[in-house]
């Protein structure tokens, strides 16, 4: 139950990052509203990957893996997009959402779920 909400969070990543853009509807509330999209996507995958990590209470590893491993999606998804033909673009900008997006995650996650009580009623471990 615990790898659930990961493992659709990172299915949501994927389909975003590889739907040709044709696919995509032209709809802008504004200006790099897509950069928005990245952060929000990346905040939430360290987010929850972060109880997955954890081993014996050792939240400073389990934070520098979430980082790492968000930021490893990250890189392989704006890989994928530059070199497939499915009409999207690797942009810097992006990447740099994503590693913002997977730290906010990590310091929120930080300052606010860490009690393992609360922890427990959220993600049920």
């Amino acid at each position: 139950m615990k790898y659930l909400f990961p493992s659709i969070w990172l299915c949501l990543i994927v389909f975003a990052s590889l739907i040709p853009s044709d696919k995509i509807p032209d709809f802008t509330l504004f200006l790099h509203a897509d950069k928005v999209v990245h952060f929000c996507m990346y905040f939430g995958f360290s987010f929850l990957i972060i109880p997955l990590l954890t081993i014996q209470k050792n939240y400073f590893k389990s934070f520098y893996l979430s980082f790492l491993i968000s930021v490893l999606i990250g890189i392989l998804m704006e890989c994928f997009q530059y070199f497939t033909k499915i009409g999207r673009s690797a942009e810097f900008f992006d990447f740099l959402a994503n590693i913002f997006g997977s730290i906010a995650g990590i310091v929120i996650y930080q300052l606010t779920v860490r009690n393992k009580k609360l922890e427990n009623k959220i993600f049920r471990i």
